[in-house]
This record gives structure tokens, sequence and C-alpha cells, in this order.
């Protein structure tokens, strides 16, 4: 072997051990970089120089930079982080509600103690003006906080349109990123013939950010693009392609936003919520259907409970005066939403038959084989409501303590709420 050989063999060991050094400082200098894989020099043996006495080694040289990756470790994880974000949100939504109730200075709990205190004062002199308007002092405070408490969720309740947008908008956001990042990794890939690792990193950041907002599938395809899909099969990535979700109106209550899918020829579908199970927005719409409905109809459940139950009780005294005892509390009537694919224009009007029988439901209205059918929400039972028309055509119905009168023309299949 020549000098030169001998060098250069050497060199290459130099040049091998320089290149595995500066990929070690790599992976220091990027140790909290989010995303970053560990990175290691693949080195090998050179081919050797034949010769009459064999073949005589020229070295070694580093083959690849390799990035340490494993796609089943990252696939539990994206799977666990997912359901860690949506109960997270959950929690954290769900914690509002429980410190309404709880603040021992506004919480409803205490404020009818002091209601029923008053009252137990009364009773013992029931002729004193300063205890009656103790009374009353008291009754207008516990109103005035069940009204509070009204309104505190139902800020929260626009404040989820809110939030789901805000999801909407960061999904559409990391899937464009997303496309990108397959477009340029396809392509450097098919000019270089290596792996472009840092490319490699950013995308699957943006999949782990994505599918902390809403849980995600990725596939590979030809080229190692990544196709991503959510809520059970939605494409929203497809190599250097994307499909926009939006916010949207739901068909079945549009004062709540939900989600929809464009299609290709521009149309809006809208997606089951029951698909939407894991990340921020799965979270943010479990809260809505298990937490925040339940809590709105059952503080309304409360108020009515107390205010007919006072009411019947006042109502069958007397006045000072000696005048026959009225309504001590107002209630609004329960209200109908009319569902946007209604082919009918029936309206509703609903009224309280028996409070004591209410429920803390919503209800789904069908009309379908010229009969209606009553859906309660809170637990999916179906009711066939008792029912009578009169000669104006107007149809009545009763059911869990409420009646409704329904007029105009029956659709052939709808829902109202």
């Amino acid at each position: 072997m020549s000098s030169n050989g001998l060098i250069n063999t050497a060199m290459s060991g130099l040049n091998a051990a320089q290149a595995a050094l500066s990929t070690v400082s790599n992976n220091i200098a990027n140790v909290s970089v989010a995303g970053y894989n560990r990175q290691t020099a693949i080195i090998v043996q050179s081919n050797g120089n034949s010769t009459a006495a064999g073949y005589i080694g020229n070295g070694v040289n580093v083959s690849s930079i390799n990035r340490e990756y494993n796609a089943f470790v990252s696939n539990q994880l994206l799977g666990a982080s997912t359901i860690n974000s949506a109960l997270g949100t959950q929690y954290a939504q769900a914690s509002q509600i429980d410190n309404l109730l709880s603040n021992t200075t506004t919480n409803l709990s205490s404020t009818m103690q002091n209601f029923f205190k008053s009252l137990q004062t009364l009773t013992s002199n029931a002729g004193d003006s300063a205890s009656r308007q103790a009374v009353l002092g008291q009754a207008q405070g516990m109103a005035a906080q069940f009204n509070s408490a009204a309104k505190y969720l139902g800020d929260m309740n626009t404040g989820i349109n809110q939030q789901i947008t805000d999801n909407v908008n960061q999904i559409n956001d990391y899937a464009s990123q997303i496309a990108k990042l397959n477009q340029q990794i396809t392509a450097t890939r098919g000019s270089t013939g290596q792996e472009p690792n840092a490319l490699l990193d950013q995308r699957d950041e943006m999949v782990s950010k994505l599918n902390d907002i809403a849980g995600v599938t990725v596939t590979q395809q030809d080229g190692d693009a990544y196709n991503v899909s959510f809520a059970n099969g939605v494409p929203l990535v497809q190599g250097s392609d994307t499909r926009k979700v939006v916010a949207m109106p739901s068909s079945a209550d549009p004062s709540k936003m939900t989600v929809g899918m464009t299609q290709p020829d521009g149309s809006v579908t809208e997606i089951s919520e029951s698909r939407i199970t894991t990340g921020a927005l799965g979270g943010v719409l479990s809260f809505r259907k298990d937490n925040l409905e339940p809590a709105i109809n059952q503080l309304g459940q409360l108020a009515l409970s107390i205010g007919s139950s006072f009411n019947g009780v006042n109502k069958a005294g007397f006045d000072v005066s000696g005048n026959a005892g009225t309504n001590f509390f107002n209630f609004s009537n329960p209200s109908t939403i009319s569902n946007t694919k209604n082919t009918g224009s029936a309206s509703m009007t609903v009224t309280y038959a028996d409070a004591t029988a209410v429920k803390a439901s919503d209800y789904v209205m069908s009309y379908e084989g010229g009969k209606w059918t009553a859906t309660r929400t809170s637990d999916g039972a179906k009711i066939t409501p008792t029912q009578s028309t009169d000669a104006n055509n107007v149809t009545t119905m009763t059911f869990d303590g409420i009646k409704i009168d329904v007029t105009g023309t029956r659709p052939r299949k709808t829902a109202s709420r």
C-alpha cells in the first residue's frame, strides 16, 4: 500500500469520527427542541482493493445519518396524548361549573338555606312586617342567584362555540403545514436520495400538535408522504392536498356550533359529534354534552321544583288583607328550536302541565307516519306522548310534565328541539 493509501485510510477514520462527533453535538444542541429525534451516524467499512494477497481495506465511510424513530412507539404516544388532551380539556371546563356551585359566598345552597331560614322566622310571627320583608328580600336574592348561575352557564355555552371555532382554525393550519412538509420531504428525497431528518421532525411535531386538537390517524403512502384523517376516517391530509374543516351552526340547534367538512364540490357536510371524542375538540364537545347541558337543565329543574312547590303553598293561603294567595315566583316557559332540516311549517308552544313531573332534559320531537315521538336526550328514552287534535287542527301533546301545542303544516319527517 502506498503512503497516499495509508493516509487516505487514516483520514477516512478521522472523517467518520468527526461526523459522529458532529452528530452527537447536534443532538446536544437540539435537546430542548420540541419534536427533535436523536440522530446517529452510521459508519460502515469502505470497499477494499483487490490484490494477489486478497482485499486490502480502504478505511470507513459514513453511509447515513439515521433518525432514531419508532413508528409503533410514536403511534402509541399519539393515542395516549389525544385522550389526555380530551380529558384535560373537559376537566378544566367542568371545574368552572364546580367552582360556580361550590363558592362559599355565592353558591345556591347557602342562598336557599337563608331563604328557608327566613320562612321559619316568619312562621313564628306571621304578622311581623320586618320578617315578611326579610322573606321577600331572601326570595329576591335566591331568584337573582338562580338567574346569575343560569347566565354564567349560558355564557359558557357561548364560549364553547368560540372554542370550537378556534380549534377548527388550528386544525386547518396544522393540516396545511403537514401537506406542505409532505411535498418538501418527497421532493428532497427525490433529489438527494437522503432522509431530510429536520423536515421529518417538523412534520411529526405538526402531527403531534394536530393530534392534541383532534385525535388523528396517520398512514403513509408511496414516497412516505403522510395521509392524516380524524373523526374515524374523515380525511384531512392526502399527500400535498388538504380538506378544509369548518365550524358551522348545528342543524339540530343553530345556536350551537359544530364541525363540518368541505366536500370537493364546495358543499359542507356536518360531522356527527359522536365521531369526535378525542383531542381538545373532543373534550369541548364532550363537556357540552355530558356536563354543561345537564347542569343547565338540572339548574332549571331545581328552580322550577322549588318555585312551583312554594307557589302551590302560597296560593293555598291568604295575604295580610285576607285575599287569596297568588304565585310567589314566576317562570318563563320552555323554548323550542326548529331543526334546519325540517320540511314542514309546524310551530310549537310549550308550557308546564305538571312542574313536579318535569325532567332535567332536552327533547327531540320527531314526526313520522302521522305520529309524534319525543326522544329524551338525557337517557335516549323514546316517549309516545298523549295526543289530541281539536277542530282548529291544533295538536296537543303531554308528557313528562310538559304540554306542547302544535300548529301549522306537519312535515313528512322532521325533528324539533
